[in-house]
């Protein structure tokens, strides 16, 4: 996405010079490197020969979406001081219930996500409604939904058919608890986790 900036030259002559927006996004990330090592593990195995475009690995990483959004880089440490301040003091613990197949809407109406489904907490909903609603008011775009139609997962890959699954995980990822962390990624159109910005300690 580009924005235009007006720059207005001194013989009065107007150019235009676009400015690139990037796509970041305030995720819950794995503390533990086992635990990362283990969502991405659980991909591979069942994915590996036939995800298409989105599949946990070096460049993919493991993490629940809170809110992506769009803004200029420049824009991103008060954002991140100001979450900080506010959502990230503390770890989170996130408990998985169940794993998902679920059909693709608008351009990946082709397709079928994989994923980890998050066993439902209300401070996880609230938080969530708070960013979000502070990065609206920052007049920025974001581009997951909020309230009750937020779904917290982890996304493992995406994939052409239903008939991917090789390995259901072991039962004892869905016992356990992962403690998690506040961040802030670069992310794409996909929603892939490429890189972390920033993270909580």
């Amino acid at each position: 996405m580009y924005i235009t900036v007006y720059l207005l030259l001194m013989n009065n002559n107007v150019v235009t010079q676009p400015l690139l927006q990037q796509i970041y996004n305030v995720a819950l990330i794995p503390v533990e490197p086992s635990a990362a090592a283990s969502f991405t593990a659980i991909a591979q195995e069942n994915f590996s020969t036939h995800s298409d475009g989105y599949i946990l690995g070096p460049d993919a990483l493991p993490h629940v979406t809170l809110c992506q959004f769009r803004c200029m880089e420049e824009q991103l440490e008060t954002i991140w001081n100001e979450i900080i301040t506010s959502e990230f003091h503390l770890n989170h613990i996130v408990q998985f219930d169940g794993m998902y197949m679920n059909p693709g809407r608008d351009h990946h109406h082709d397709y079928i996500w994989s994923g980890l489904s998050i066993r439902h907490s209300v401070e996880l909903v609230n938080m969530q409604t708070r960013i979000h609603s502070l990065l609206v008011e920052r007049q920025l775009t974001t581009l997951t939904t909020t309230g009750g139609s937020y779904f917290p997962h982890l996304t493992l890959a995406r994939v052409r058919s239903v008939d991917g699954l090789l390995k259901y995980p072991n039962r004892g990822i869905f016992e356990e608890s992962y403690m998690f962390r506040g961040s802030i990624g670069l992310s794409d159109n996909l929603g892939v986790y490429r890189q972390v910005v920033y993270e909580s300690t």
